[in-house]
Protein backbone atom coordinates (compact mmCIF):
# COMPACT_ATOMS: atom_id res chain seq x y z
CA UNK A 1 0.00 0.00 0.00
CA UNK A 2 2.91 2.10 0.84
CA UNK A 3 4.48 1.92 -2.42
CA UNK A 4 1.22 2.26 -4.39
CA UNK A 5 0.81 5.88 -2.87
CA UNK A 6 4.20 6.82 -3.61
CA UNK A 7 3.68 6.23 -7.08
CA UNK A 8 0.53 8.12 -6.95
CA UNK A 9 2.62 11.23 -5.63
CA UNK A 10 4.80 11.06 -8.34
CA UNK A 11 2.55 10.29 -11.39
CA UNK A 12 1.00 13.06 -9.94
CA UNK A 13 3.79 15.74 -10.16
CA UNK A 14 4.98 14.61 -13.53
CA UNK A 15 1.34 15.06 -15.15
CA UNK A 16 1.56 19.02 -13.12
CA UNK A 17 4.91 19.15 -14.79
CA UNK A 18 3.78 18.42 -17.99
CA UNK A 19 0.69 20.38 -17.91
CA UNK A 20 2.45 23.65 -17.82
CA UNK A 21 2.44 26.29 -20.64
CA UNK A 22 6.05 26.50 -22.14
CA UNK A 23 4.40 28.82 -25.51
CA UNK A 24 5.48 32.23 -24.81
CA UNK A 25 3.25 35.32 -25.53
CA UNK A 26 2.69 36.59 -29.44
CA UNK A 27 3.03 40.53 -29.28
CA UNK A 28 1.61 41.85 -32.34
CA UNK A 29 0.47 45.73 -34.00
CA UNK A 30 2.44 48.17 -32.32
CA UNK A 31 1.42 51.64 -31.98
CA UNK A 32 2.86 53.68 -33.42
CA UNK A 33 4.09 52.05 -36.15
CA UNK A 34 7.53 51.52 -37.12
CA UNK A 35 9.41 54.59 -38.94
CA UNK A 36 6.20 56.41 -38.33
CA UNK A 37 5.54 60.10 -37.75
CA UNK A 38 3.43 61.05 -34.66
CA UNK A 39 2.64 64.48 -32.64
CA UNK A 40 4.14 65.77 -29.73
CA UNK A 41 2.29 65.82 -26.62
CA UNK A 42 0.94 63.12 -24.63
CA UNK A 43 1.29 59.86 -27.00
CA UNK A 44 -0.65 56.79 -26.76
CA UNK A 45 1.88 53.76 -26.98
CA UNK A 46 0.38 50.12 -27.74
CA UNK A 47 0.94 46.32 -28.20
CA UNK A 48 -1.82 43.76 -28.73
CA UNK A 49 -0.60 40.14 -26.94
CA UNK A 50 -1.87 36.70 -27.80
CA UNK A 51 -1.41 34.94 -24.69
CA UNK A 52 -4.35 32.86 -22.12
CA UNK A 53 -2.09 33.21 -19.14
CA UNK A 54 -0.60 36.73 -19.34
CA UNK A 55 0.98 38.51 -16.59
CA UNK A 56 -0.43 41.73 -16.99
CA UNK A 57 2.29 43.10 -14.27
CA UNK A 58 4.78 41.96 -16.88
CA UNK A 59 3.99 43.72 -19.48
CA UNK A 60 6.54 47.01 -19.84
CA UNK A 61 7.59 49.20 -22.41
CA UNK A 62 11.05 50.59 -23.01
CA UNK A 63 11.41 54.54 -24.50
CA UNK A 64 14.39 56.44 -25.28
CA UNK A 65 15.39 59.39 -27.17
CA UNK A 66 17.91 58.00 -30.42
CA UNK A 67 20.78 60.56 -28.77
CA UNK A 68 20.10 59.24 -25.08
CA UNK A 69 21.88 56.47 -23.52
CA UNK A 70 19.28 55.51 -20.83
CA UNK A 71 16.01 53.62 -21.54
CA UNK A 72 12.65 54.92 -19.52
CA UNK A 73 10.03 52.02 -18.50
CA UNK A 74 6.77 52.19 -18.19
CA UNK A 75 3.92 49.80 -17.70
CA UNK A 76 1.43 49.10 -19.44
CA UNK A 77 -2.54 48.79 -18.49
CA UNK A 78 -4.34 46.06 -19.99
CA UNK A 79 -7.23 44.81 -21.23
CA UNK A 80 -8.70 41.57 -22.41
CA UNK A 81 -11.03 41.43 -25.40
CA UNK A 82 -9.98 38.16 -26.77
CA UNK A 83 -6.93 39.63 -27.21
CA UNK A 84 -4.78 41.37 -24.48
CA UNK A 85 -4.77 45.22 -25.63
CA UNK A 86 -2.25 47.02 -23.34
CA UNK A 87 -1.04 50.73 -23.39
CA UNK A 88 0.77 53.61 -21.89
CA UNK A 89 0.50 57.11 -22.15
CA UNK A 90 3.66 58.68 -22.66
CA UNK A 91 4.68 62.66 -22.31
CA UNK A 92 6.36 63.83 -25.54
CA UNK A 93 6.13 67.73 -24.89
CA UNK A 94 9.85 68.29 -23.93
CA UNK A 95 10.61 66.66 -27.54
CA UNK A 96 11.90 68.80 -29.96
CA UNK A 97 10.44 68.47 -33.97
CA UNK A 98 12.45 65.46 -36.30
CA UNK A 99 13.31 63.87 -32.76
CA UNK A 100 14.27 59.83 -33.07
CA UNK A 101 11.81 57.96 -30.58
CA UNK A 102 13.41 54.44 -30.17
CA UNK A 103 11.10 51.91 -28.34
CA UNK A 104 10.35 48.13 -27.62
CA UNK A 105 7.83 45.66 -25.29
CA UNK A 106 8.33 42.75 -23.30
CA UNK A 107 5.90 40.77 -21.39
CA UNK A 108 5.70 37.10 -19.77
CA UNK A 109 3.17 34.76 -19.28
CA UNK A 110 2.32 33.15 -15.94
CA UNK A 111 4.63 30.34 -16.38
CA UNK A 112 7.66 33.00 -16.78
CA UNK A 113 7.79 32.76 -21.14
CA UNK A 114 9.23 35.70 -22.52
CA UNK A 115 8.39 37.59 -25.19
CA UNK A 116 9.10 41.08 -26.63
CA UNK A 117 8.06 43.23 -29.88
CA UNK A 118 11.54 44.83 -30.68
CA UNK A 119 14.92 44.87 -28.10
CA UNK A 120 17.37 47.80 -26.83
CA UNK A 121 20.11 46.57 -29.71
CA UNK A 122 16.87 46.62 -32.32
CA UNK A 123 14.07 48.93 -31.27
CA UNK A 124 11.15 50.22 -33.41
CA UNK A 125 11.53 53.73 -34.25
CA UNK A 126 9.24 56.86 -34.83
CA UNK A 127 9.45 60.42 -35.47
CA UNK A 128 7.89 62.93 -32.99
CA UNK A 129 6.79 66.12 -35.75
CA UNK A 130 5.89 68.74 -33.97
CA UNK A 131 5.86 71.87 -36.48
CA UNK A 132 3.69 72.80 -39.42
CA UNK A 133 4.72 73.40 -43.15
CA UNK A 134 6.89 76.29 -43.82
CA UNK A 135 5.33 78.62 -46.59
CA UNK A 136 6.38 80.93 -49.23
CA UNK A 137 5.25 82.98 -51.65
CA UNK A 138 7.19 83.25 -54.87
CA UNK A 139 4.26 85.36 -56.62
CA UNK A 140 3.59 87.61 -55.91
CA UNK A 141 6.00 89.50 -53.40
CA UNK A 142 5.48 90.86 -50.18
CA UNK A 143 4.41 94.25 -50.39
CA UNK A 144 4.99 94.57 -54.15
CA UNK A 145 2.12 95.93 -56.99
CA UNK A 146 -0.40 94.04 -58.68
CA UNK A 147 -2.13 94.14 -61.70
CA UNK A 148 -4.86 92.23 -64.38
CA UNK A 149 -4.72 88.25 -63.83
CA UNK A 150 -1.70 87.92 -60.98
CA UNK A 151 -0.70 84.32 -60.26
CA UNK A 152 -0.63 83.51 -57.09
CA UNK A 153 2.32 80.46 -56.51
CA UNK A 154 3.38 79.07 -53.23
CA UNK A 155 6.63 77.28 -52.17
CA UNK A 156 5.03 74.92 -49.21
CA UNK A 157 7.62 72.32 -47.68
CA UNK A 158 7.35 69.81 -44.41
CA UNK A 159 10.84 68.46 -42.96
CA UNK A 160 9.26 65.34 -41.63
CA UNK A 161 5.68 63.88 -42.38
CA UNK A 162 5.30 65.72 -45.47
CA UNK A 163 2.77 68.22 -47.17
CA UNK A 164 -1.44 67.33 -46.97
CA UNK A 165 -1.32 68.53 -50.91
CA UNK A 166 -5.60 68.95 -50.22
CA UNK A 167 -4.92 71.40 -47.65
CA UNK A 168 -2.87 74.13 -49.34
CA UNK A 169 -5.28 77.34 -49.47
CA UNK A 170 -5.53 80.81 -50.43
CA UNK A 171 -7.61 83.76 -48.79
CA UNK A 172 -8.21 86.85 -48.94
CA UNK A 173 -9.77 87.10 -45.82
CA UNK A 174 -8.67 84.49 -43.49
CA UNK A 175 -11.97 82.77 -42.89
CA UNK A 176 -13.12 82.17 -46.82
CA UNK A 177 -10.24 79.52 -47.96
CA UNK A 178 -9.94 78.49 -51.83
CA UNK A 179 -8.14 75.77 -53.38
CA UNK A 180 -5.13 75.44 -55.19
CA UNK A 181 -3.73 73.20 -58.08
CA UNK A 182 -1.28 70.60 -57.26
CA UNK A 183 2.06 73.29 -57.94
CA UNK A 184 0.34 75.36 -55.20
CA UNK A 185 -0.63 77.86 -58.39
CA UNK A 186 -3.96 79.92 -58.71
CA UNK A 187 -5.31 83.05 -60.87
CA UNK A 188 -6.54 85.95 -59.23
CA UNK A 189 -8.42 88.74 -61.12
CA UNK A 190 -7.14 92.23 -59.06
CA UNK A 191 -9.46 94.44 -61.88
CA UNK A 192 -12.53 93.14 -58.36
CA UNK A 193 -10.53 96.02 -56.50
CA UNK A 194 -9.96 99.36 -56.71
CA UNK A 195 -6.65 101.11 -57.64
CA UNK A 196 -4.22 101.80 -55.05
CA UNK A 197 -6.24 99.42 -52.50
CA UNK A 198 -4.18 97.19 -50.85
CA UNK A 199 -4.66 93.57 -50.37
CA UNK A 200 -3.71 90.65 -48.26
CA UNK A 201 -3.57 87.70 -49.02
CA UNK A 202 -3.32 84.59 -46.80
CA UNK A 203 -2.02 80.79 -46.93
CA UNK A 204 -2.32 77.79 -45.17
CA UNK A 205 -1.15 73.97 -45.27
CA UNK A 206 -1.04 71.38 -43.31
CA UNK A 207 1.23 68.66 -42.95
CA UNK A 208 0.02 64.02 -42.77
CA UNK A 209 -0.41 64.54 -39.44
CA UNK A 210 -2.42 67.87 -39.01
CA UNK A 211 0.06 70.34 -38.25
CA UNK A 212 -1.08 73.46 -39.76
CA UNK A 213 0.99 76.46 -40.93
CA UNK A 214 0.12 79.64 -41.91
CA UNK A 215 1.24 82.55 -43.83
CA UNK A 216 0.18 86.09 -45.52
CA UNK A 217 1.59 88.91 -47.63
CA UNK A 218 0.27 92.41 -48.45
CA UNK A 219 -0.50 93.71 -51.94
CA UNK A 220 -1.29 96.83 -53.52
CA UNK A 221 -3.75 96.72 -56.47
CA UNK A 222 -2.27 99.14 -59.86
CA UNK A 223 -4.48 98.92 -63.20
CA UNK A 224 -3.80 102.22 -64.33
CA UNK A 225 -1.27 101.95 -67.44
CA UNK A 226 1.62 104.08 -67.21
CA UNK A 227 1.59 107.51 -69.50
CA UNK A 228 3.81 107.64 -72.51
CA UNK A 229 4.81 110.89 -74.72
CA UNK A 230 7.42 110.74 -77.67
CA UNK A 231 9.46 113.43 -77.68
CA UNK A 232 11.75 112.45 -80.02
CA UNK A 233 11.91 111.85 -83.41
CA UNK A 234 8.89 113.88 -84.90
CA UNK A 235 6.16 111.99 -86.63
CA UNK A 236 7.80 111.25 -90.25
CA UNK A 237 11.20 112.69 -89.67
CA UNK A 238 13.96 111.86 -91.38
CA UNK A 239 16.82 110.54 -89.48
CA UNK A 240 20.71 110.11 -90.15
CA UNK A 241 23.64 108.94 -88.23
CA UNK A 242 23.47 108.27 -84.87
CA UNK A 243 20.41 109.42 -83.07
CA UNK A 244 19.16 110.11 -79.45
CA UNK A 245 15.32 108.89 -79.15
CA UNK A 246 14.06 110.43 -76.61
CA UNK A 247 10.27 109.91 -74.65
CA UNK A 248 8.69 111.05 -71.44
CA UNK A 249 6.81 108.15 -68.66
CA UNK A 250 4.94 109.09 -65.77
CA UNK A 251 2.80 106.67 -63.49
CA UNK A 252 0.10 107.86 -60.81
CA UNK A 253 0.26 104.82 -58.59
CA UNK A 254 2.89 101.97 -58.69
CA UNK A 255 5.61 104.19 -60.64
CA UNK A 256 7.78 103.47 -63.81
CA UNK A 257 9.84 100.51 -63.93
CA UNK A 258 12.99 101.84 -65.62
CA UNK A 259 14.33 98.27 -65.72
CA UNK A 260 11.40 97.45 -68.34
CA UNK A 261 11.29 100.92 -70.81
CA UNK A 262 12.00 100.04 -74.19
CA UNK A 263 11.76 101.20 -78.34
CA UNK A 264 11.49 98.38 -81.19
CA UNK A 265 12.65 99.00 -84.51
CA UNK A 266 12.34 96.48 -87.13
CA UNK A 267 12.12 93.63 -84.56
CA UNK A 268 15.05 94.35 -82.60
CA UNK A 269 14.56 95.66 -79.12
CA UNK A 270 16.70 97.98 -77.25
CA UNK A 271 15.96 98.87 -73.64
CA UNK A 272 15.91 102.80 -72.88
CA UNK A 273 18.19 104.98 -69.77
CA UNK A 274 15.97 106.80 -67.75
CA UNK A 275 16.42 109.71 -65.42
CA UNK A 276 13.37 110.53 -63.40
CA UNK A 277 10.59 110.69 -65.93
CA UNK A 278 12.87 110.88 -68.83
CA UNK A 279 14.54 107.97 -71.21
CA UNK A 280 16.34 108.15 -73.71
CA UNK A 281 18.96 105.84 -75.72
CA UNK A 282 21.11 106.33 -79.12
CA UNK A 283 20.03 104.77 -82.41
CA UNK A 284 22.17 103.93 -84.88
CA UNK A 285 20.95 104.71 -88.35
CA UNK A 286 23.26 103.37 -90.11
CA UNK A 287 22.83 99.84 -89.98
CA UNK A 288 19.71 100.24 -91.64
CA UNK A 289 18.83 100.56 -95.23
CA UNK A 290 17.43 103.67 -96.34
CA UNK A 291 13.79 103.80 -95.78
CA UNK A 292 10.32 104.20 -94.03
CA UNK A 293 10.63 102.49 -90.67
CA UNK A 294 7.97 102.52 -87.40
CA UNK A 295 9.80 102.61 -83.92
CA UNK A 296 7.59 101.71 -80.92
CA UNK A 297 8.15 102.56 -77.39
CA UNK A 298 6.78 100.77 -74.49
CA UNK A 299 6.67 101.79 -71.26
CA UNK A 300 5.89 99.21 -68.02
CA UNK A 301 5.31 100.26 -64.55
CA UNK A 302 5.82 98.64 -61.34
CA UNK A 303 2.86 96.64 -61.72
CA UNK A 304 3.27 95.23 -65.33
CA UNK A 305 0.93 97.41 -66.83
CA UNK A 306 2.24 98.35 -70.26
CA UNK A 307 1.71 100.94 -72.64
CA UNK A 308 2.82 101.41 -76.20
CA UNK A 309 3.34 104.01 -78.83
CA UNK A 310 4.43 104.11 -82.13
CA UNK A 311 5.95 106.75 -84.49
CA UNK A 312 6.81 106.13 -88.74
CA UNK A 313 10.40 108.17 -88.85
CA UNK A 314 12.91 107.94 -92.43
CA UNK A 315 16.22 106.77 -92.66
CA UNK A 316 18.56 108.52 -95.00
CA UNK A 317 21.84 107.98 -94.82
CA UNK A 318 23.26 108.56 -98.44
CA UNK A 319 24.31 111.96 -97.26
CA UNK A 320 27.60 112.65 -95.86
CA UNK A 321 29.66 110.55 -93.07
CA UNK A 322 31.67 110.62 -90.82
CA UNK A 323 34.70 108.09 -89.65
CA UNK A 324 37.83 107.16 -87.47
CA UNK A 325 40.38 106.58 -89.78
CA UNK A 326 43.19 105.44 -87.55
CA UNK A 327 41.55 103.75 -85.39
CA UNK A 328 38.62 101.25 -84.49
CA UNK A 329 36.35 100.07 -82.31
CA UNK A 330 37.75 98.31 -79.48
CA UNK A 331 41.40 99.31 -79.81
CA UNK A 332 44.01 99.76 -77.48
CA UNK A 333 45.17 103.60 -77.16
CA UNK A 334 48.26 104.85 -75.72
CA UNK A 335 50.44 107.72 -74.73
CA UNK A 336 49.72 110.85 -77.25
CA UNK A 337 47.77 109.90 -80.58
CA UNK A 338 46.58 112.01 -83.59
CA UNK A 339 43.12 111.15 -83.96
CA UNK A 340 42.20 110.93 -87.65
CA UNK A 341 38.74 111.51 -89.11
CA UNK A 342 37.23 111.40 -92.36
CA UNK A 343 33.99 113.35 -94.24
CA UNK A 344 32.78 110.49 -97.35
CA UNK A 345 30.61 112.39 -99.57
CA UNK A 346 30.51 116.01 -98.25
CA UNK A 347 27.68 116.84 -100.83
CA UNK A 348 26.53 119.72 -98.38
CA UNK A 349 27.83 122.54 -96.55
CA UNK A 350 29.10 121.33 -93.26
CA UNK A 351 30.01 122.62 -89.98
CA UNK A 352 32.91 122.38 -87.85
CA UNK A 353 33.62 118.78 -86.72
CA UNK A 354 34.18 118.18 -83.09
CA UNK A 355 36.00 115.43 -80.84
CA UNK A 356 34.98 114.69 -77.23
CA UNK A 357 35.05 111.46 -75.32
CA UNK A 358 32.81 109.93 -72.49
CA UNK A 359 33.42 107.91 -69.31
CA UNK A 360 30.82 106.10 -67.31
CA UNK A 361 31.71 108.31 -65.06
CA UNK A 362 33.29 111.60 -66.82
CA UNK A 363 33.34 113.44 -70.34
CA UNK A 364 35.63 116.22 -72.01
CA UNK A 365 34.06 119.17 -73.62
CA UNK A 366 33.43 118.86 -77.63
CA UNK A 367 37.13 119.97 -79.13
CA UNK A 368 37.11 121.40 -82.49
CA UNK A 369 39.16 119.12 -85.17
CA UNK A 370 41.74 120.92 -88.06
CA UNK A 371 40.26 119.82 -91.43
CA UNK A 372 41.79 119.94 -94.79
CA UNK A 373 39.80 120.85 -97.67
CA UNK A 374 39.09 117.39 -98.31
CA UNK A 375 37.64 117.12 -94.80
CA UNK A 376 40.42 114.76 -93.41
CA UNK A 377 40.43 115.95 -90.13
CA UNK A 378 42.33 115.13 -87.16
CA UNK A 379 43.36 116.17 -83.55
CA UNK A 380 45.86 115.20 -80.73
CA UNK A 381 44.53 113.30 -77.57
CA UNK A 382 46.98 112.79 -75.02
CA UNK A 383 46.03 109.66 -73.11
CA UNK A 384 49.31 110.03 -70.11
CA UNK A 385 47.01 112.14 -67.83
CA UNK A 386 44.05 110.22 -68.15
CA UNK A 387 42.74 107.02 -66.01
CA UNK A 388 43.55 103.72 -67.65
CA UNK A 389 40.31 101.95 -68.54
CA UNK A 390 37.34 102.01 -71.69
CA UNK A 391 36.65 105.26 -73.09
CA UNK A 392 34.26 106.40 -75.71
CA UNK A 393 35.21 108.49 -78.54
CA UNK A 394 32.83 110.77 -80.55
CA UNK A 395 32.92 112.69 -83.50
CA UNK A 396 30.43 114.92 -85.58
CA UNK A 397 29.29 117.90 -87.36
CA UNK A 398 26.27 119.22 -88.42
CA UNK A 399 24.91 119.63 -92.09
CA UNK A 400 22.13 121.52 -93.80
CA UNK A 401 18.66 121.52 -92.04
CA UNK A 402 20.85 120.66 -88.58
CA UNK A 403 21.61 117.40 -90.35
CA UNK A 404 23.89 115.39 -87.80
CA UNK A 405 26.59 113.60 -89.27
CA UNK A 406 28.34 111.81 -86.47
CA UNK A 407 30.27 108.58 -85.50
CA UNK A 408 31.49 107.13 -82.10
CA UNK A 409 33.73 103.84 -81.36
CA UNK A 410 34.68 102.44 -78.31
CA UNK A 411 38.42 101.96 -77.12
CA UNK A 412 40.47 101.13 -74.18
CA UNK A 413 43.31 103.50 -72.75
CA UNK A 414 46.40 101.26 -71.74
CA UNK A 415 49.54 103.18 -71.22
CA UNK A 416 51.41 100.20 -68.61
CA UNK A 417 53.88 97.67 -70.41
CA UNK A 418 53.05 94.41 -69.54
CA UNK A 419 54.93 91.96 -66.92
CA UNK A 420 57.27 89.30 -68.10
CA UNK A 421 58.16 86.37 -65.56
CA UNK A 422 61.29 83.92 -67.19
CA UNK A 423 59.78 79.99 -66.36
CA UNK A 424 62.70 78.67 -68.34
CA UNK A 425 66.20 78.13 -68.88
CA UNK A 426 66.29 78.52 -64.53
CA UNK A 427 69.90 77.71 -64.57
CA UNK A 428 72.58 79.54 -66.03
CA UNK A 429 74.81 77.08 -67.79
CA UNK A 430 73.37 75.66 -70.53
CA UNK A 431 74.22 73.62 -73.72
CA UNK A 432 72.54 72.05 -76.37
CA UNK A 433 68.78 72.39 -76.96
CA UNK A 434 67.47 74.73 -75.06
CA UNK A 435 63.49 75.99 -74.44
CA UNK A 436 63.60 79.75 -73.10
CA UNK A 437 60.02 80.24 -71.66
CA UNK A 438 58.44 82.97 -70.36
CA UNK A 439 54.80 84.38 -68.67
CA UNK A 440 53.76 87.30 -70.15
CA UNK A 441 50.94 89.45 -67.81
CA UNK A 442 48.58 92.46 -68.94
CA UNK A 443 45.79 94.06 -67.04
CA UNK A 444 44.32 95.16 -70.24
CA UNK A 445 45.64 92.39 -73.09
CA UNK A 446 48.37 90.85 -74.22
CA UNK A 447 49.73 91.00 -77.83
CA UNK A 448 51.15 86.99 -77.73
CA UNK A 449 52.28 87.51 -81.76
CA UNK A 450 54.85 90.14 -80.18
CA UNK A 451 56.73 88.00 -77.70
CA UNK A 452 59.94 86.82 -78.37
CA UNK A 453 63.39 86.20 -77.20
CA UNK A 454 67.10 87.89 -78.22
CA UNK A 455 70.12 86.30 -78.20
CA UNK A 456 73.70 87.26 -80.05
CA UNK A 457 71.84 89.86 -81.76
CA UNK A 458 69.33 87.77 -83.15
CA UNK A 459 65.66 87.65 -82.64
CA UNK A 460 63.76 84.55 -82.35
CA UNK A 461 59.50 84.14 -82.21
CA UNK A 462 57.66 81.88 -79.39
CA UNK A 463 54.97 79.48 -79.77
CA UNK A 464 52.40 81.47 -76.78
CA UNK A 465 49.63 79.16 -75.05
CA UNK A 466 46.52 82.16 -73.48
CA UNK A 467 46.36 81.33 -70.08
CA UNK A 468 44.03 83.99 -68.89
CA UNK A 469 41.42 85.52 -71.58
CA UNK A 470 43.87 87.70 -73.49
CA UNK A 471 45.48 88.77 -70.24
CA UNK A 472 47.69 86.24 -69.74
CA UNK A 473 50.25 84.07 -72.30
CA UNK A 474 52.86 81.38 -71.44
CA UNK A 475 55.21 81.48 -74.64
CA UNK A 476 57.53 79.16 -75.47
CA UNK A 477 60.80 79.26 -77.66
CA UNK A 478 63.92 77.04 -78.78
CA UNK A 479 67.45 77.76 -79.47
CA UNK A 480 70.56 75.47 -80.36
CA UNK A 481 73.43 76.98 -78.22
CA UNK A 482 75.76 74.98 -80.96
CA UNK A 483 74.70 77.54 -82.99
CA UNK A 484 77.18 79.70 -80.43
CA UNK A 485 80.51 79.55 -79.31
CA UNK A 486 80.97 78.79 -75.67
CA UNK A 487 81.30 81.70 -73.55
CA UNK A 488 78.55 84.44 -71.44
CA UNK A 489 75.70 85.65 -73.14
CA UNK A 490 72.34 87.56 -72.95
CA UNK A 491 69.26 85.80 -73.18
CA UNK A 492 66.36 89.05 -73.09
CA UNK A 493 62.88 88.71 -73.83
CA UNK A 494 60.77 91.22 -75.24
CA UNK A 495 57.03 91.77 -75.27
CA UNK A 496 54.13 94.02 -76.22
CA UNK A 497 50.17 94.55 -75.32
CA UNK A 498 47.77 94.80 -77.60
CA UNK A 499 48.35 99.01 -77.03
CA UNK A 500 51.69 98.89 -77.99
CA UNK A 501 53.66 99.32 -74.74
CA UNK A 502 56.71 97.25 -74.80
CA UNK A 503 58.74 95.76 -71.79
CA UNK A 504 61.85 93.37 -71.63
CA UNK A 505 63.29 91.18 -69.38
CA UNK A 506 66.64 89.62 -69.26
CA UNK A 507 69.52 86.87 -68.17
CA UNK A 508 72.79 86.06 -68.22
CA UNK A 509 73.50 82.60 -69.28
CA UNK A 510 76.55 80.62 -70.10
CA UNK A 511 76.70 78.60 -73.01
CA UNK A 512 79.38 75.56 -72.28
CA UNK A 513 79.02 73.00 -75.08
CA UNK A 514 81.29 70.11 -76.21
CA UNK A 515 84.90 71.03 -77.66
CA UNK A 516 87.30 69.04 -79.87
CA UNK A 517 89.75 66.87 -78.48
CA UNK A 518 87.76 65.33 -75.45
CA UNK A 519 89.65 63.79 -72.91
CA UNK A 520 88.29 63.54 -69.61
CA UNK A 521 85.69 62.06 -67.79
CA UNK A 522 83.76 63.22 -64.51
CA UNK A 523 82.93 61.50 -61.31
CA UNK A 524 79.71 61.54 -62.62
CA UNK A 525 80.14 60.02 -65.71
CA UNK A 526 79.47 63.01 -67.99
CA UNK A 527 82.30 63.37 -70.74
CA UNK A 528 84.56 66.52 -70.50
CA UNK A 529 86.00 68.21 -73.39
CA UNK A 530 89.79 69.49 -73.81
CA UNK A 531 90.49 72.06 -76.82
CA UNK A 532 93.40 70.81 -78.12
CA UNK A 533 93.87 73.08 -81.45
CA UNK A 534 92.62 76.16 -83.04
CA UNK A 535 91.01 77.24 -86.74
CA UNK A 536 88.30 75.90 -88.01
CA UNK A 537 87.07 72.43 -87.71
CA UNK A 538 85.81 70.89 -91.07
CA UNK A 539 82.29 69.63 -91.60
CA UNK A 540 83.18 65.91 -91.77
CA UNK A 541 85.18 66.21 -88.75
CA UNK A 542 82.65 68.37 -86.71
CA UNK A 543 80.03 65.18 -87.79
CA UNK A 544 82.74 62.27 -86.36
CA UNK A 545 83.59 64.44 -83.20
CA UNK A 546 79.80 64.70 -82.05
CA UNK A 547 79.49 60.96 -82.80
CA UNK A 548 82.41 60.19 -80.82
CA UNK A 549 80.93 62.46 -78.40
CA UNK A 550 77.62 60.64 -78.10
CA UNK A 551 79.02 57.43 -77.93
CA UNK A 552 81.59 57.94 -75.32
CA UNK A 553 78.40 59.54 -73.33
CA UNK A 554 76.59 56.61 -73.76
CA UNK A 555 79.01 54.23 -72.47
CA UNK A 556 80.73 56.35 -70.14
CA UNK A 557 76.76 57.13 -68.37
CA UNK A 558 76.61 53.19 -68.37
CA UNK A 559 79.70 52.35 -66.47
CA UNK A 560 79.13 55.11 -63.97
CA UNK A 561 75.36 54.09 -63.30
CA UNK A 562 75.88 51.32 -60.96
CA UNK A 563 72.41 49.72 -61.50
CA UNK A 564 72.67 49.42 -65.01
CA UNK A 565 76.09 47.76 -64.90
CA UNK A 566 74.60 45.30 -62.20
CA UNK A 567 72.04 44.29 -63.98
CA UNK A 568 73.85 44.08 -67.13
CA UNK A 569 76.45 41.71 -65.21
CA UNK A 570 73.76 39.24 -63.77
CA UNK A 571 72.48 38.98 -66.99
CA UNK A 572 75.56 37.61 -68.50
CA UNK A 573 76.15 35.15 -65.80
CA UNK A 574 72.52 34.02 -66.44
CA UNK A 575 73.27 33.35 -69.99
CA UNK A 576 76.76 31.42 -69.45
CA UNK A 577 75.18 29.42 -66.30
CA UNK A 578 72.41 28.02 -68.67
CA UNK A 579 74.71 27.87 -71.56
CA UNK A 580 76.87 25.12 -68.96
CA UNK A 581 73.96 23.41 -67.82
CA UNK A 582 72.15 22.46 -71.00
CA UNK A 583 75.78 21.57 -72.26
CA UNK A 584 75.97 19.22 -69.12
CA UNK A 585 72.91 17.35 -69.68
CA UNK A 586 73.83 16.96 -73.79
CA UNK A 587 76.73 15.69 -72.28
CA UNK A 588 74.38 13.03 -69.83
CA UNK A 589 71.90 12.26 -72.55
CA UNK A 590 75.09 11.11 -75.24
CA UNK A 591 76.75 9.24 -72.67
CA UNK A 592 73.17 7.00 -71.30
CA UNK A 593 72.52 6.77 -75.26
CA UNK A 594 75.65 5.56 -75.44
CA UNK A 595 75.44 2.64 -72.59
CA UNK A 596 72.68 1.73 -74.08
CA UNK A 597 73.37 0.65 -77.33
Amino acid sequence: MKYILIISVFLLVITTALAQDTTPPVLSDPYPENGSYILGGDRTFSINITEDNLDTSTVKLYIKSIDSAEWDTYSLTCVDNGIWYCSATVSLDIVGSDTIEQFYFEANDTYDNYASYGNATNPLQTTVDINPPTINFESPSNNSWVSSTQKINLDVEDASSGVDDTTVQYSFDNSTWLAMDSNYEAEWDTTTYNNNQTVTIYAKASDILGNTGYSWINTTVDNEIPSLIIAYPDVNQTLSGIVNLQINVTDLYSGIDTSNIKYEIQSTQRSMDCTGSQCDEYLDTTKFSDGSYTITFYAYDNAGNLNQSSISIYIDNTRSSISFTNIADNDYIRDIITIYAKISNPTEELGDVNFKWTTTSSSSDWQKMTCDSDYNCSITWNTNSLTEGTYTLFINTTGTMDYLVSSSITVTVDNTPPTLDILQPLETQVSGMIYPKVLVTDYYSVNPSEIKFEINGETYSMNCLQQTQNKQYRCTGNFNTTSLSDGTYTLKFIAKDQAGNENSTSKEIIINNLSPGETTTTQEGEVTTTTISSGEESGVGKTIRNTTNKINNYFSKIIYNKSALIAILVLISIVFISYFLLRNIGKQKIEIEENEI
